[in-house]
């Protein structure tokens, strides 16, 4: 026992006699039910209380719901995410240290770099809808200096399964994969650049291995050290929730004296809370589609005057960029403009189409696409097979199997290790046979045609038959610069880049 001495925000000093090593209080609720767990979270922070409630949410579009949901029930609330934290509210914060005269903080992981709160007071934190690693926990109950505020988790229960995984064993079958890598990229230097040599097999092995091995540091190409360990801390925070046990044994290593509770809530949602979640739901989305629609309109406008002044060797990108620059940098409509620009230079032909991408929701799947389409080195001449066959073209599941199959033959031919890359991978429905040939089943077939061509295979009188109207999804006119040229021949990349380096990254104990 210790006696501390501290000033508190009254200048009254105050003599406290307390055992310095605290117990922290966690609640764990599970929820079998989405609309359930969003109903408790309501209401544990529309219950009567005295002191700020903070919620931890990693996703900025629900911060805005809730923010909007709370707001329309009385509440006064701050969110906080890198988008927000040049608002004035959020610099204030940020500045006094306090969240005091708040109802509720509704912050993303943004809290815990760094960020100290002194309030003497906080009724709970309560991370929602997350799997959460015991140490980033830990390290954001930290930013709380004064207090031992009570934690409560949200959690659904999906979060919770899954096999146990050796850290140690996943560890060194990256180190293969680096060092499989680097022989891979030595052969792609005598036709690319180094950084496009990198790009082809992190995109590549992402497909096959979801790891890109390699970076470049200071023109050296070396193993991708934090994306290895990026993977491996993924994989730490899925044993922690294989189960109850696993995850309050993580929070008791971490926190050493604990009082935990878990609670396993399978009642559905309460009807009463419907109303005002459509409603934030509506305001947002209402404001989004204005803010697209007058985005859309302005890069007409802009468009028109260039045509009507005949100016059509203007750069279409520069003259929306003008447009752009009456924004605040912060806005929704810049964030708009900078992702319809760069879609339409980098990936599609027709601005429309780029329109229609971000009004759709369709940006992931489009940049995976043109991310595989222009690197992929086992896609790329199954797509540039069909770049020739005319669109309206008939193909049985066979056929297009063949062509599946004489791509990856393709690929081998030029980079004899890529098929021990392939037999080494747990890629569903791609394999190498016994016979030392490439092996893909039906549903791999289907898959590549859904996700890199215009039309999905269809399945009529119980034959698979595939109607080929174009490469790339949903039918935008994409530009696919690469699968329209051959690389350039020469050794133009050796001279540029040392060794590569797969030691860098040493093997130790997860």
């Amino acid at each position: 026992m210790i006696t501390t001495t501290i000033l508190t925000t009254t200048d009254s000093w105050i003599d406290i006699n307390k055992d310095q090593s605290v117990s922290r209080s966690i609640n764990l609720d599970i929820y079998s039910k989405m609309d359930a767990m969003e109903d408790g979270l309501i209401n544990a922070l529309t219950a009567p209380r005295s002191y700020p409630t903070v919620v931890r949410i990693n996703n900025k579009m629900e911060i805005q719901v809730y923010l909007r949901l709370l707001e329309a029930k009385g509440l006064k609330c701050l969110a906080v995410s890198r988008d927000a934290q040049d608002s004035d509210a959020v610099r204030e914060m940020l500045t006094i240290e306090r969240v005091a005269g708040y109802d509720v903080i509704l912050t993303t992981c943004l809290l815990d770099e760094a960020v100290n709160l002194t309030d003497q007071h906080i009724h709970e934190v309560i991370i929602f809808n997350s799997q959460i690693h015991p140490a980033e926990l830990k390290q954001f109950i930290g930013r709380f200096r004064c207090c031992n505020p009570p934690i409560r988790l949200l959690i659904p229960r999906r979060c919770f399964g899954g096999e146990p995984v050796n850290l140690h064993q996943t560890r060194q079958g990256d180190l293969v994969l680096v060092k499989l890598a680097q022989q891979l990229a030595e052969r792609l230097l005598d036709k690319h650049d180094s950084m496009q040599a990198v790009r082809k097999v992190n995109t590549t092995l992402f497909e096959l291995f979801q790891l890109c091995p390699l970076r470049i540091i200071r023109t050296q190409i070396v193993a991708n050290e934090p994306a290895i360990m990026a993977k491996l801390y993924q994989l730490d925070t899925q044993q922690h929730y294989l189960n109850i046990g696993s995850l309050e044994a993580g929070f008791e290593r971490e926190f050493g004296t604990l009082t935990f509770n878990a609670t396993d809530l399978t009642l559905g949602g309460d009807d009463c809370n419907d109303a005002t979640f459509e409603a934030a739901h509506g305001s947002i989305s209402d404001e989004w589609y204005r803010t697209l629609h007058r985005c859309k309109q302005a890069v007409d406008a802009e468009l028109l005057k260039h045509t009507e002044q005949d100016d059509l060797a203007t750069d279409v990108l520069a003259a929306i960029g003008e447009v752009t620059a009456d924004y605040d940098s912060d806005s929704l409509e810049a964030d708009l403009f900078n992702r319809w620009a760069l879609l339409h230079r980098e990936v599609l032909i027709k601005g429309d189409d780029a329109f229609d991408v971000i009004e759709q929701g369709r940006e992931k799947q489009v940049w995976n696409f043109h991310r595989e389409a222009e690197s992929n080195m086992y896609l790329q001449p199954v797509l540039k097979h069909l770049l020739n066959t005319p669109k309206g073209t008939a193909l049985t599941l066979d056929e297009a199997r063949r062509l599946i199959l004489a791509g990856l033959q393709h690929a081998n031919q030029d980079h004899p290790m890529f098929k021990d890359l392939v037999a080494a991978a747990s890629v569903t429905g791609l394999s190498v046979k016994r016979n030392n040939h490439f092996s893909v089943t039906d549903s791999y077939v289907r898959r590549v045609f859904r996700r890199y061509t215009a039309t999905p295979p269809v399945r009529s009188n119980n034959k698979d038959k595939i109607i080929f109207n174009g490469i790339g999804p949903f039918g935008y006119s994409y530009r696919l610069k690469n699968l329209r040229q051959e690389p350039p021949k020469g050794n133009s990349g050796r001279g540029k880049i040392r060794r590569l380096k797969a030691h860098r990254v040493k093997p130790r104990a997860a």
